[in-house]
């Protein structure tokens, strides 16, 4: 009987410390984080394929002093779409955030797929990142000038800028 408690506890209590950890970081992220520049910054990120920048090439910045919330700034966006960090092209374009670089699983396509910060953004903000999505894609949808489609009319987006 003892065995069994046991052996429950062992497999519930990392399940209810990460249901904690992110209801947590769900209640207290944005008193530090600008949680739309955050969320904007990680879909940023995931449509363009930018596979480098969660690891490196983003920065945190605050210039609010001690009131002042942090935003993300990025410098370095040579990894995007299916260019990898070779300057070769590699990556399909359908890539998502767990996705290895090859078959024998060696490395993720994402570098900083173990960053805490950016995998808790992800967990505990999903229906955000999808609507801040809808928002970009829309954005840039009526920044196009040509094509009828909704495809069409993103691809006009890239062709104009």
């Amino acid at each position: 009987m003892t065995k069994i408690i046991y052996t429950q506890l062992v497999i519930l209590l990392p399940v209810l410390y990460k249901a904690k950890r992110r209801e947590n970081f769900r209640a207290n992220m944005s008193k530090y984080w600008n949680l739309r520049d955050t969320l904007f910054c990680y879909t940023f990120l995931l449509i363009f394929g930018a596979t480098d920048n969660f690891a490196k090439n983003s920065y945190p910045y605050n210039f609010g002093g001690e009131t002042g919330k942090w935003r993300w700034r990025q410098d370095d966006l040579d990894t995007i779409f299916d260019i990898d960090n070779q300057g070769h092209s590699t990556k399909n374009y359908n890539i998502e955030y767990n996705d290895w670089t090859t078959e024998e699983k060696t490395a993720y396509v994402f570098r900083g797929e173990d960053s805490t910060f950016w995998t808790l953004v992800g967990a505990c903000f999903e229906n955000e990142i999808k609507a801040i999505g809808k928002e970009i894609l829309a954005g840039m949808v009526s920044l196009s000038d040509s094509g009828t489609s909704t495809m069409e009319r993103l691809l006009g987006f890239f062709n104009k800028y």
